[in-house]
């Protein structure tokens, strides 16, 4: 029943799909494979709380420390993710090719879970290094898994349904921002800030996700796909049908193996058989070069539209906007996390494969313009920041967190474009720096209560 419920109506398919197609077994490897995403989506929700904090800041002297000083530690801890999110994008290539998607999966879930328990060995006497590196090495590993994570959901998924299987991915993406966006302020309210273990559960908690997904690995079937560009084509065909329910003489199964098959065969001819021959085949022909511009900049401009600096430093934000305590704009983080998760869940399950990623991307593009700019304006205007006492909620606060709850319901779209997903990992963490570090004298609040991202 939920399945029926899931498989969008009249599908437009170029030949007869028989329903068993749409089966239990490709769902379930697609959101095992899309649940690793929970974990960006909790980095992003609880590092801006977690090191706001009062029991993290006096554990480590940050609340002592001089502002630029301050500004620097806070950022090197966000933005040494952010370069181990890049590092991790164009590791995972060559071993994701030569070793296969469900190995990957394994060096990535190791990587992620020793970067998780290095970061809870960081306290007063060792310093803030272990966190340092916990934060690079998980960085690593999210990085890897943004790439070949969406990679293997594409390369099991239906055609027709693709772009609702890869809507798992980042649902489960906006679901581990919700966690992390209310985790902070559950353990603000409800924990007193000279216990150190206020900071150390949403911390620890980056470890549940990968934990969970180790235990379910033995699961997940290998990519057919990958099975036939290494030769193993008796396996491939296996998985295949493992994957479609049906035989290996049904019409369909021997349609797609064929079709493969030949893919395979004019990448061979046509592009070479070499690890780097397909980047030298992109560079040298200008409509993939187009193709691979289009698909980079679409998560390049999904940076630039500010989203990432909210996620990594909303609390400032809301506070910069009028939500003044901390309890107070940890809560107005939770609001905004929740807005957003819900509306990708829509977009993505109802929407994406009915109307296209083409009208969802300008009506996304649209209305994040007009939120944020509205925002803009007001902070420039209003000087929120300015006069405010510091336990008071204001309205015109409230009224512009709103704002930004509308705008995070067209954050989610972006991200539905399926072409050029090995591509689009690289665009999005290059670029990620810039946004989620800015400098510090961009990340300090200055005299009109502006700050600048």
């Amino acid at each position: 029943m939920l399945l029926r419920w899931l498989i969008p109506k009249n599908l437009d398919e170029t030949r007869d799909t028989p329903p068993q197609v749409y089966n239990a077994q490709v769902y379930w490897c697609c959101l095992l494979a899309s649940s690793m995403a929970v974990v960006i989506g909790y980095d992003s929700g609880f590092t801006s709380g977690m090191v706001s904090l009062y029991s993290f800041q006096s554990e480590f002297g940050i609340d002592v420390m001089e502002p630029l000083e301050r500004s620097q530690t806070l950022e090197r801890i966000i933005s040494l993710f952010q370069a181990g999110a890049l590092c991790g994008t164009l590791l995972i290539y060559p071993l994701g090719q030569l070793y296969g998607r469900k190995f990957s999966f394994v060096v990535i879930t190791a990587v992620l879970l020793l970067g998780s328990v290095l970061q809870l060995f960081a306290n007063s006497e060792n310093g803030l290094w272990p966190m340092y590196l916990g934060r690079f090495l998980s960085g690593i590993g999210i990085g890897s898994f943004s790439n070949l994570g969406p990679i293997y959901i594409v390369e099991l998924s239906v055609p027709s349904i693709r772009g609702q299987l890869v809507g798992f991915y980042e649902i489960a993406w906006q679901i581990g921002g919700v966690m992390g966006f209310w985790i902070n302020y559950i353990t603000s309210v409800t924990i007193d800030d000279s216990q150190r273990i206020q900071w150390l559960i949403p911390c620890s908690l980056q470890l549940l996700p990968p934990v969970l997904f180790a235990s379910q690995l033995y699961t997940l079937i290998e990519s057919p796909r990958w099975l036939y560009s290494v030769g193993l084509t008796d396996e491939a065909l296996i998985n295949l049908c493992r994957l479609r329910d049906l035989l290996p003489d049904d019409p369909y199964i021997e349609y797609e193996a064929s079709t493969i098959h030949r893919e395979h065969h004019e990448k061979i001819t046509q592009v070479g058989s070499s690890l780097w021959d397909p980047f030298r085949c992109i560079f040298k022909t200008h409509q993939l070069r187009i193709r691979l511009l289009m698909s980079m900049s679409l998560f390049v401009m999904q940076n630039t539209l500010a989203v990432n600096a909210v996620n990594y430093y909303s609390p400032r934000i809301f506070q910069t906007m009028g939500v003044s305590s901390l309890s107070a704009s940890l809560l107005s983080t939770g609001v905004f996390g929740v807005i957003k998760g819900i509306c990708c869940l829509l977009w993505s399950m109802t929407i994406v494969d009915r109307y296209g990623r083409r009208p969802c991307l300008i009506v996304g593009l649209v209305v994040c313009a007009l939120c944020f700019t509205y925002i803009g304006f007001y902070i420039k205007l209003a000087n929120p920041a300015l006069g405010k006492e510091p336990t008071t909620v204001q309205t015109p606060g409230w009224e512009q967190a709103g704002s930004l709850h509308c705008s995070c319901s067209t954050y989610g779209p972006c991200r539905m474009v399926s072409r050029g997903v090995g591509h689009r990992g690289f665009g999005t963490r290059r670029f990620s720096p810039p946004t989620c570090a800015p400098p510090p004298a961009h990340s300090t609040r200055v005299p009109t209560g502006r700050v600048r991202t």
